[in-house]
This record gives structure tokens, sequence and C-alpha cells, in this order.
């Protein structure tokens, strides 16, 4: 439902802001496929273990640890960002 609502594309470049631990990103990685990207960022290091076993079989999925005040991207370099 949340890739449908945020109408995610193949190919596309995702930012889940928030993550937790990781409840989305099967779905989204799926849905932006081989040549699309997620990052799943979050300030929580304790979710890291969490998002590092979802993320084991998924190879377009980057886990980041990120401050509360900013997002280690460069400017407008992701197409849809989930702040759910």
């Amino acid at each position: 439902a949340v890739v449908a609502l945020a109408a995610i594309e193949s190919g596309e470049t995702v930012a889940d802001v928030g993550c937790g631990t990781g409840l989305f990103m099967e779905p989204v990685s799926r849905a932006v496929g081989p040549a699309g990207r997620l990052f799943c960022l979050d300030t929580a290091e304790k979710f890291l273990p969490h998002l590092e076993q979802r993320r084991s079989q998924l190879t377009n999925v980057d886990v980041i640890v990120s401050g509360h005040r900013s997002i280690p991207l460069p400017d407008s370099s992701v197409d849809c960002i989930l702040l759910i």
C-alpha cells in the first residue's frame, strides 16, 4: 500500500527517513528494482542489527545512521522521500 500511495516506480531512488527497523525495506526495494536504490536512514543505532539483517539479501539498499538535523545525501539525489 505504501509503495502504491507514494507512486514508487522501477529505477527510482528512495530515501526512507526514520526507517526504524525497516518495515518498508523489502517492498520498496522490490518496487525500485535492480536499477533503483533505497536509502534507509535513522538516527537510532539500536536499529542497525534489524536493518542489516533485513538488508542481507537486498543488493539495492544502503543503511545510513544520520543526525537529527541533516540527511547525508546530496541535494536532489532522490526521487521520493518516505516519512512515515
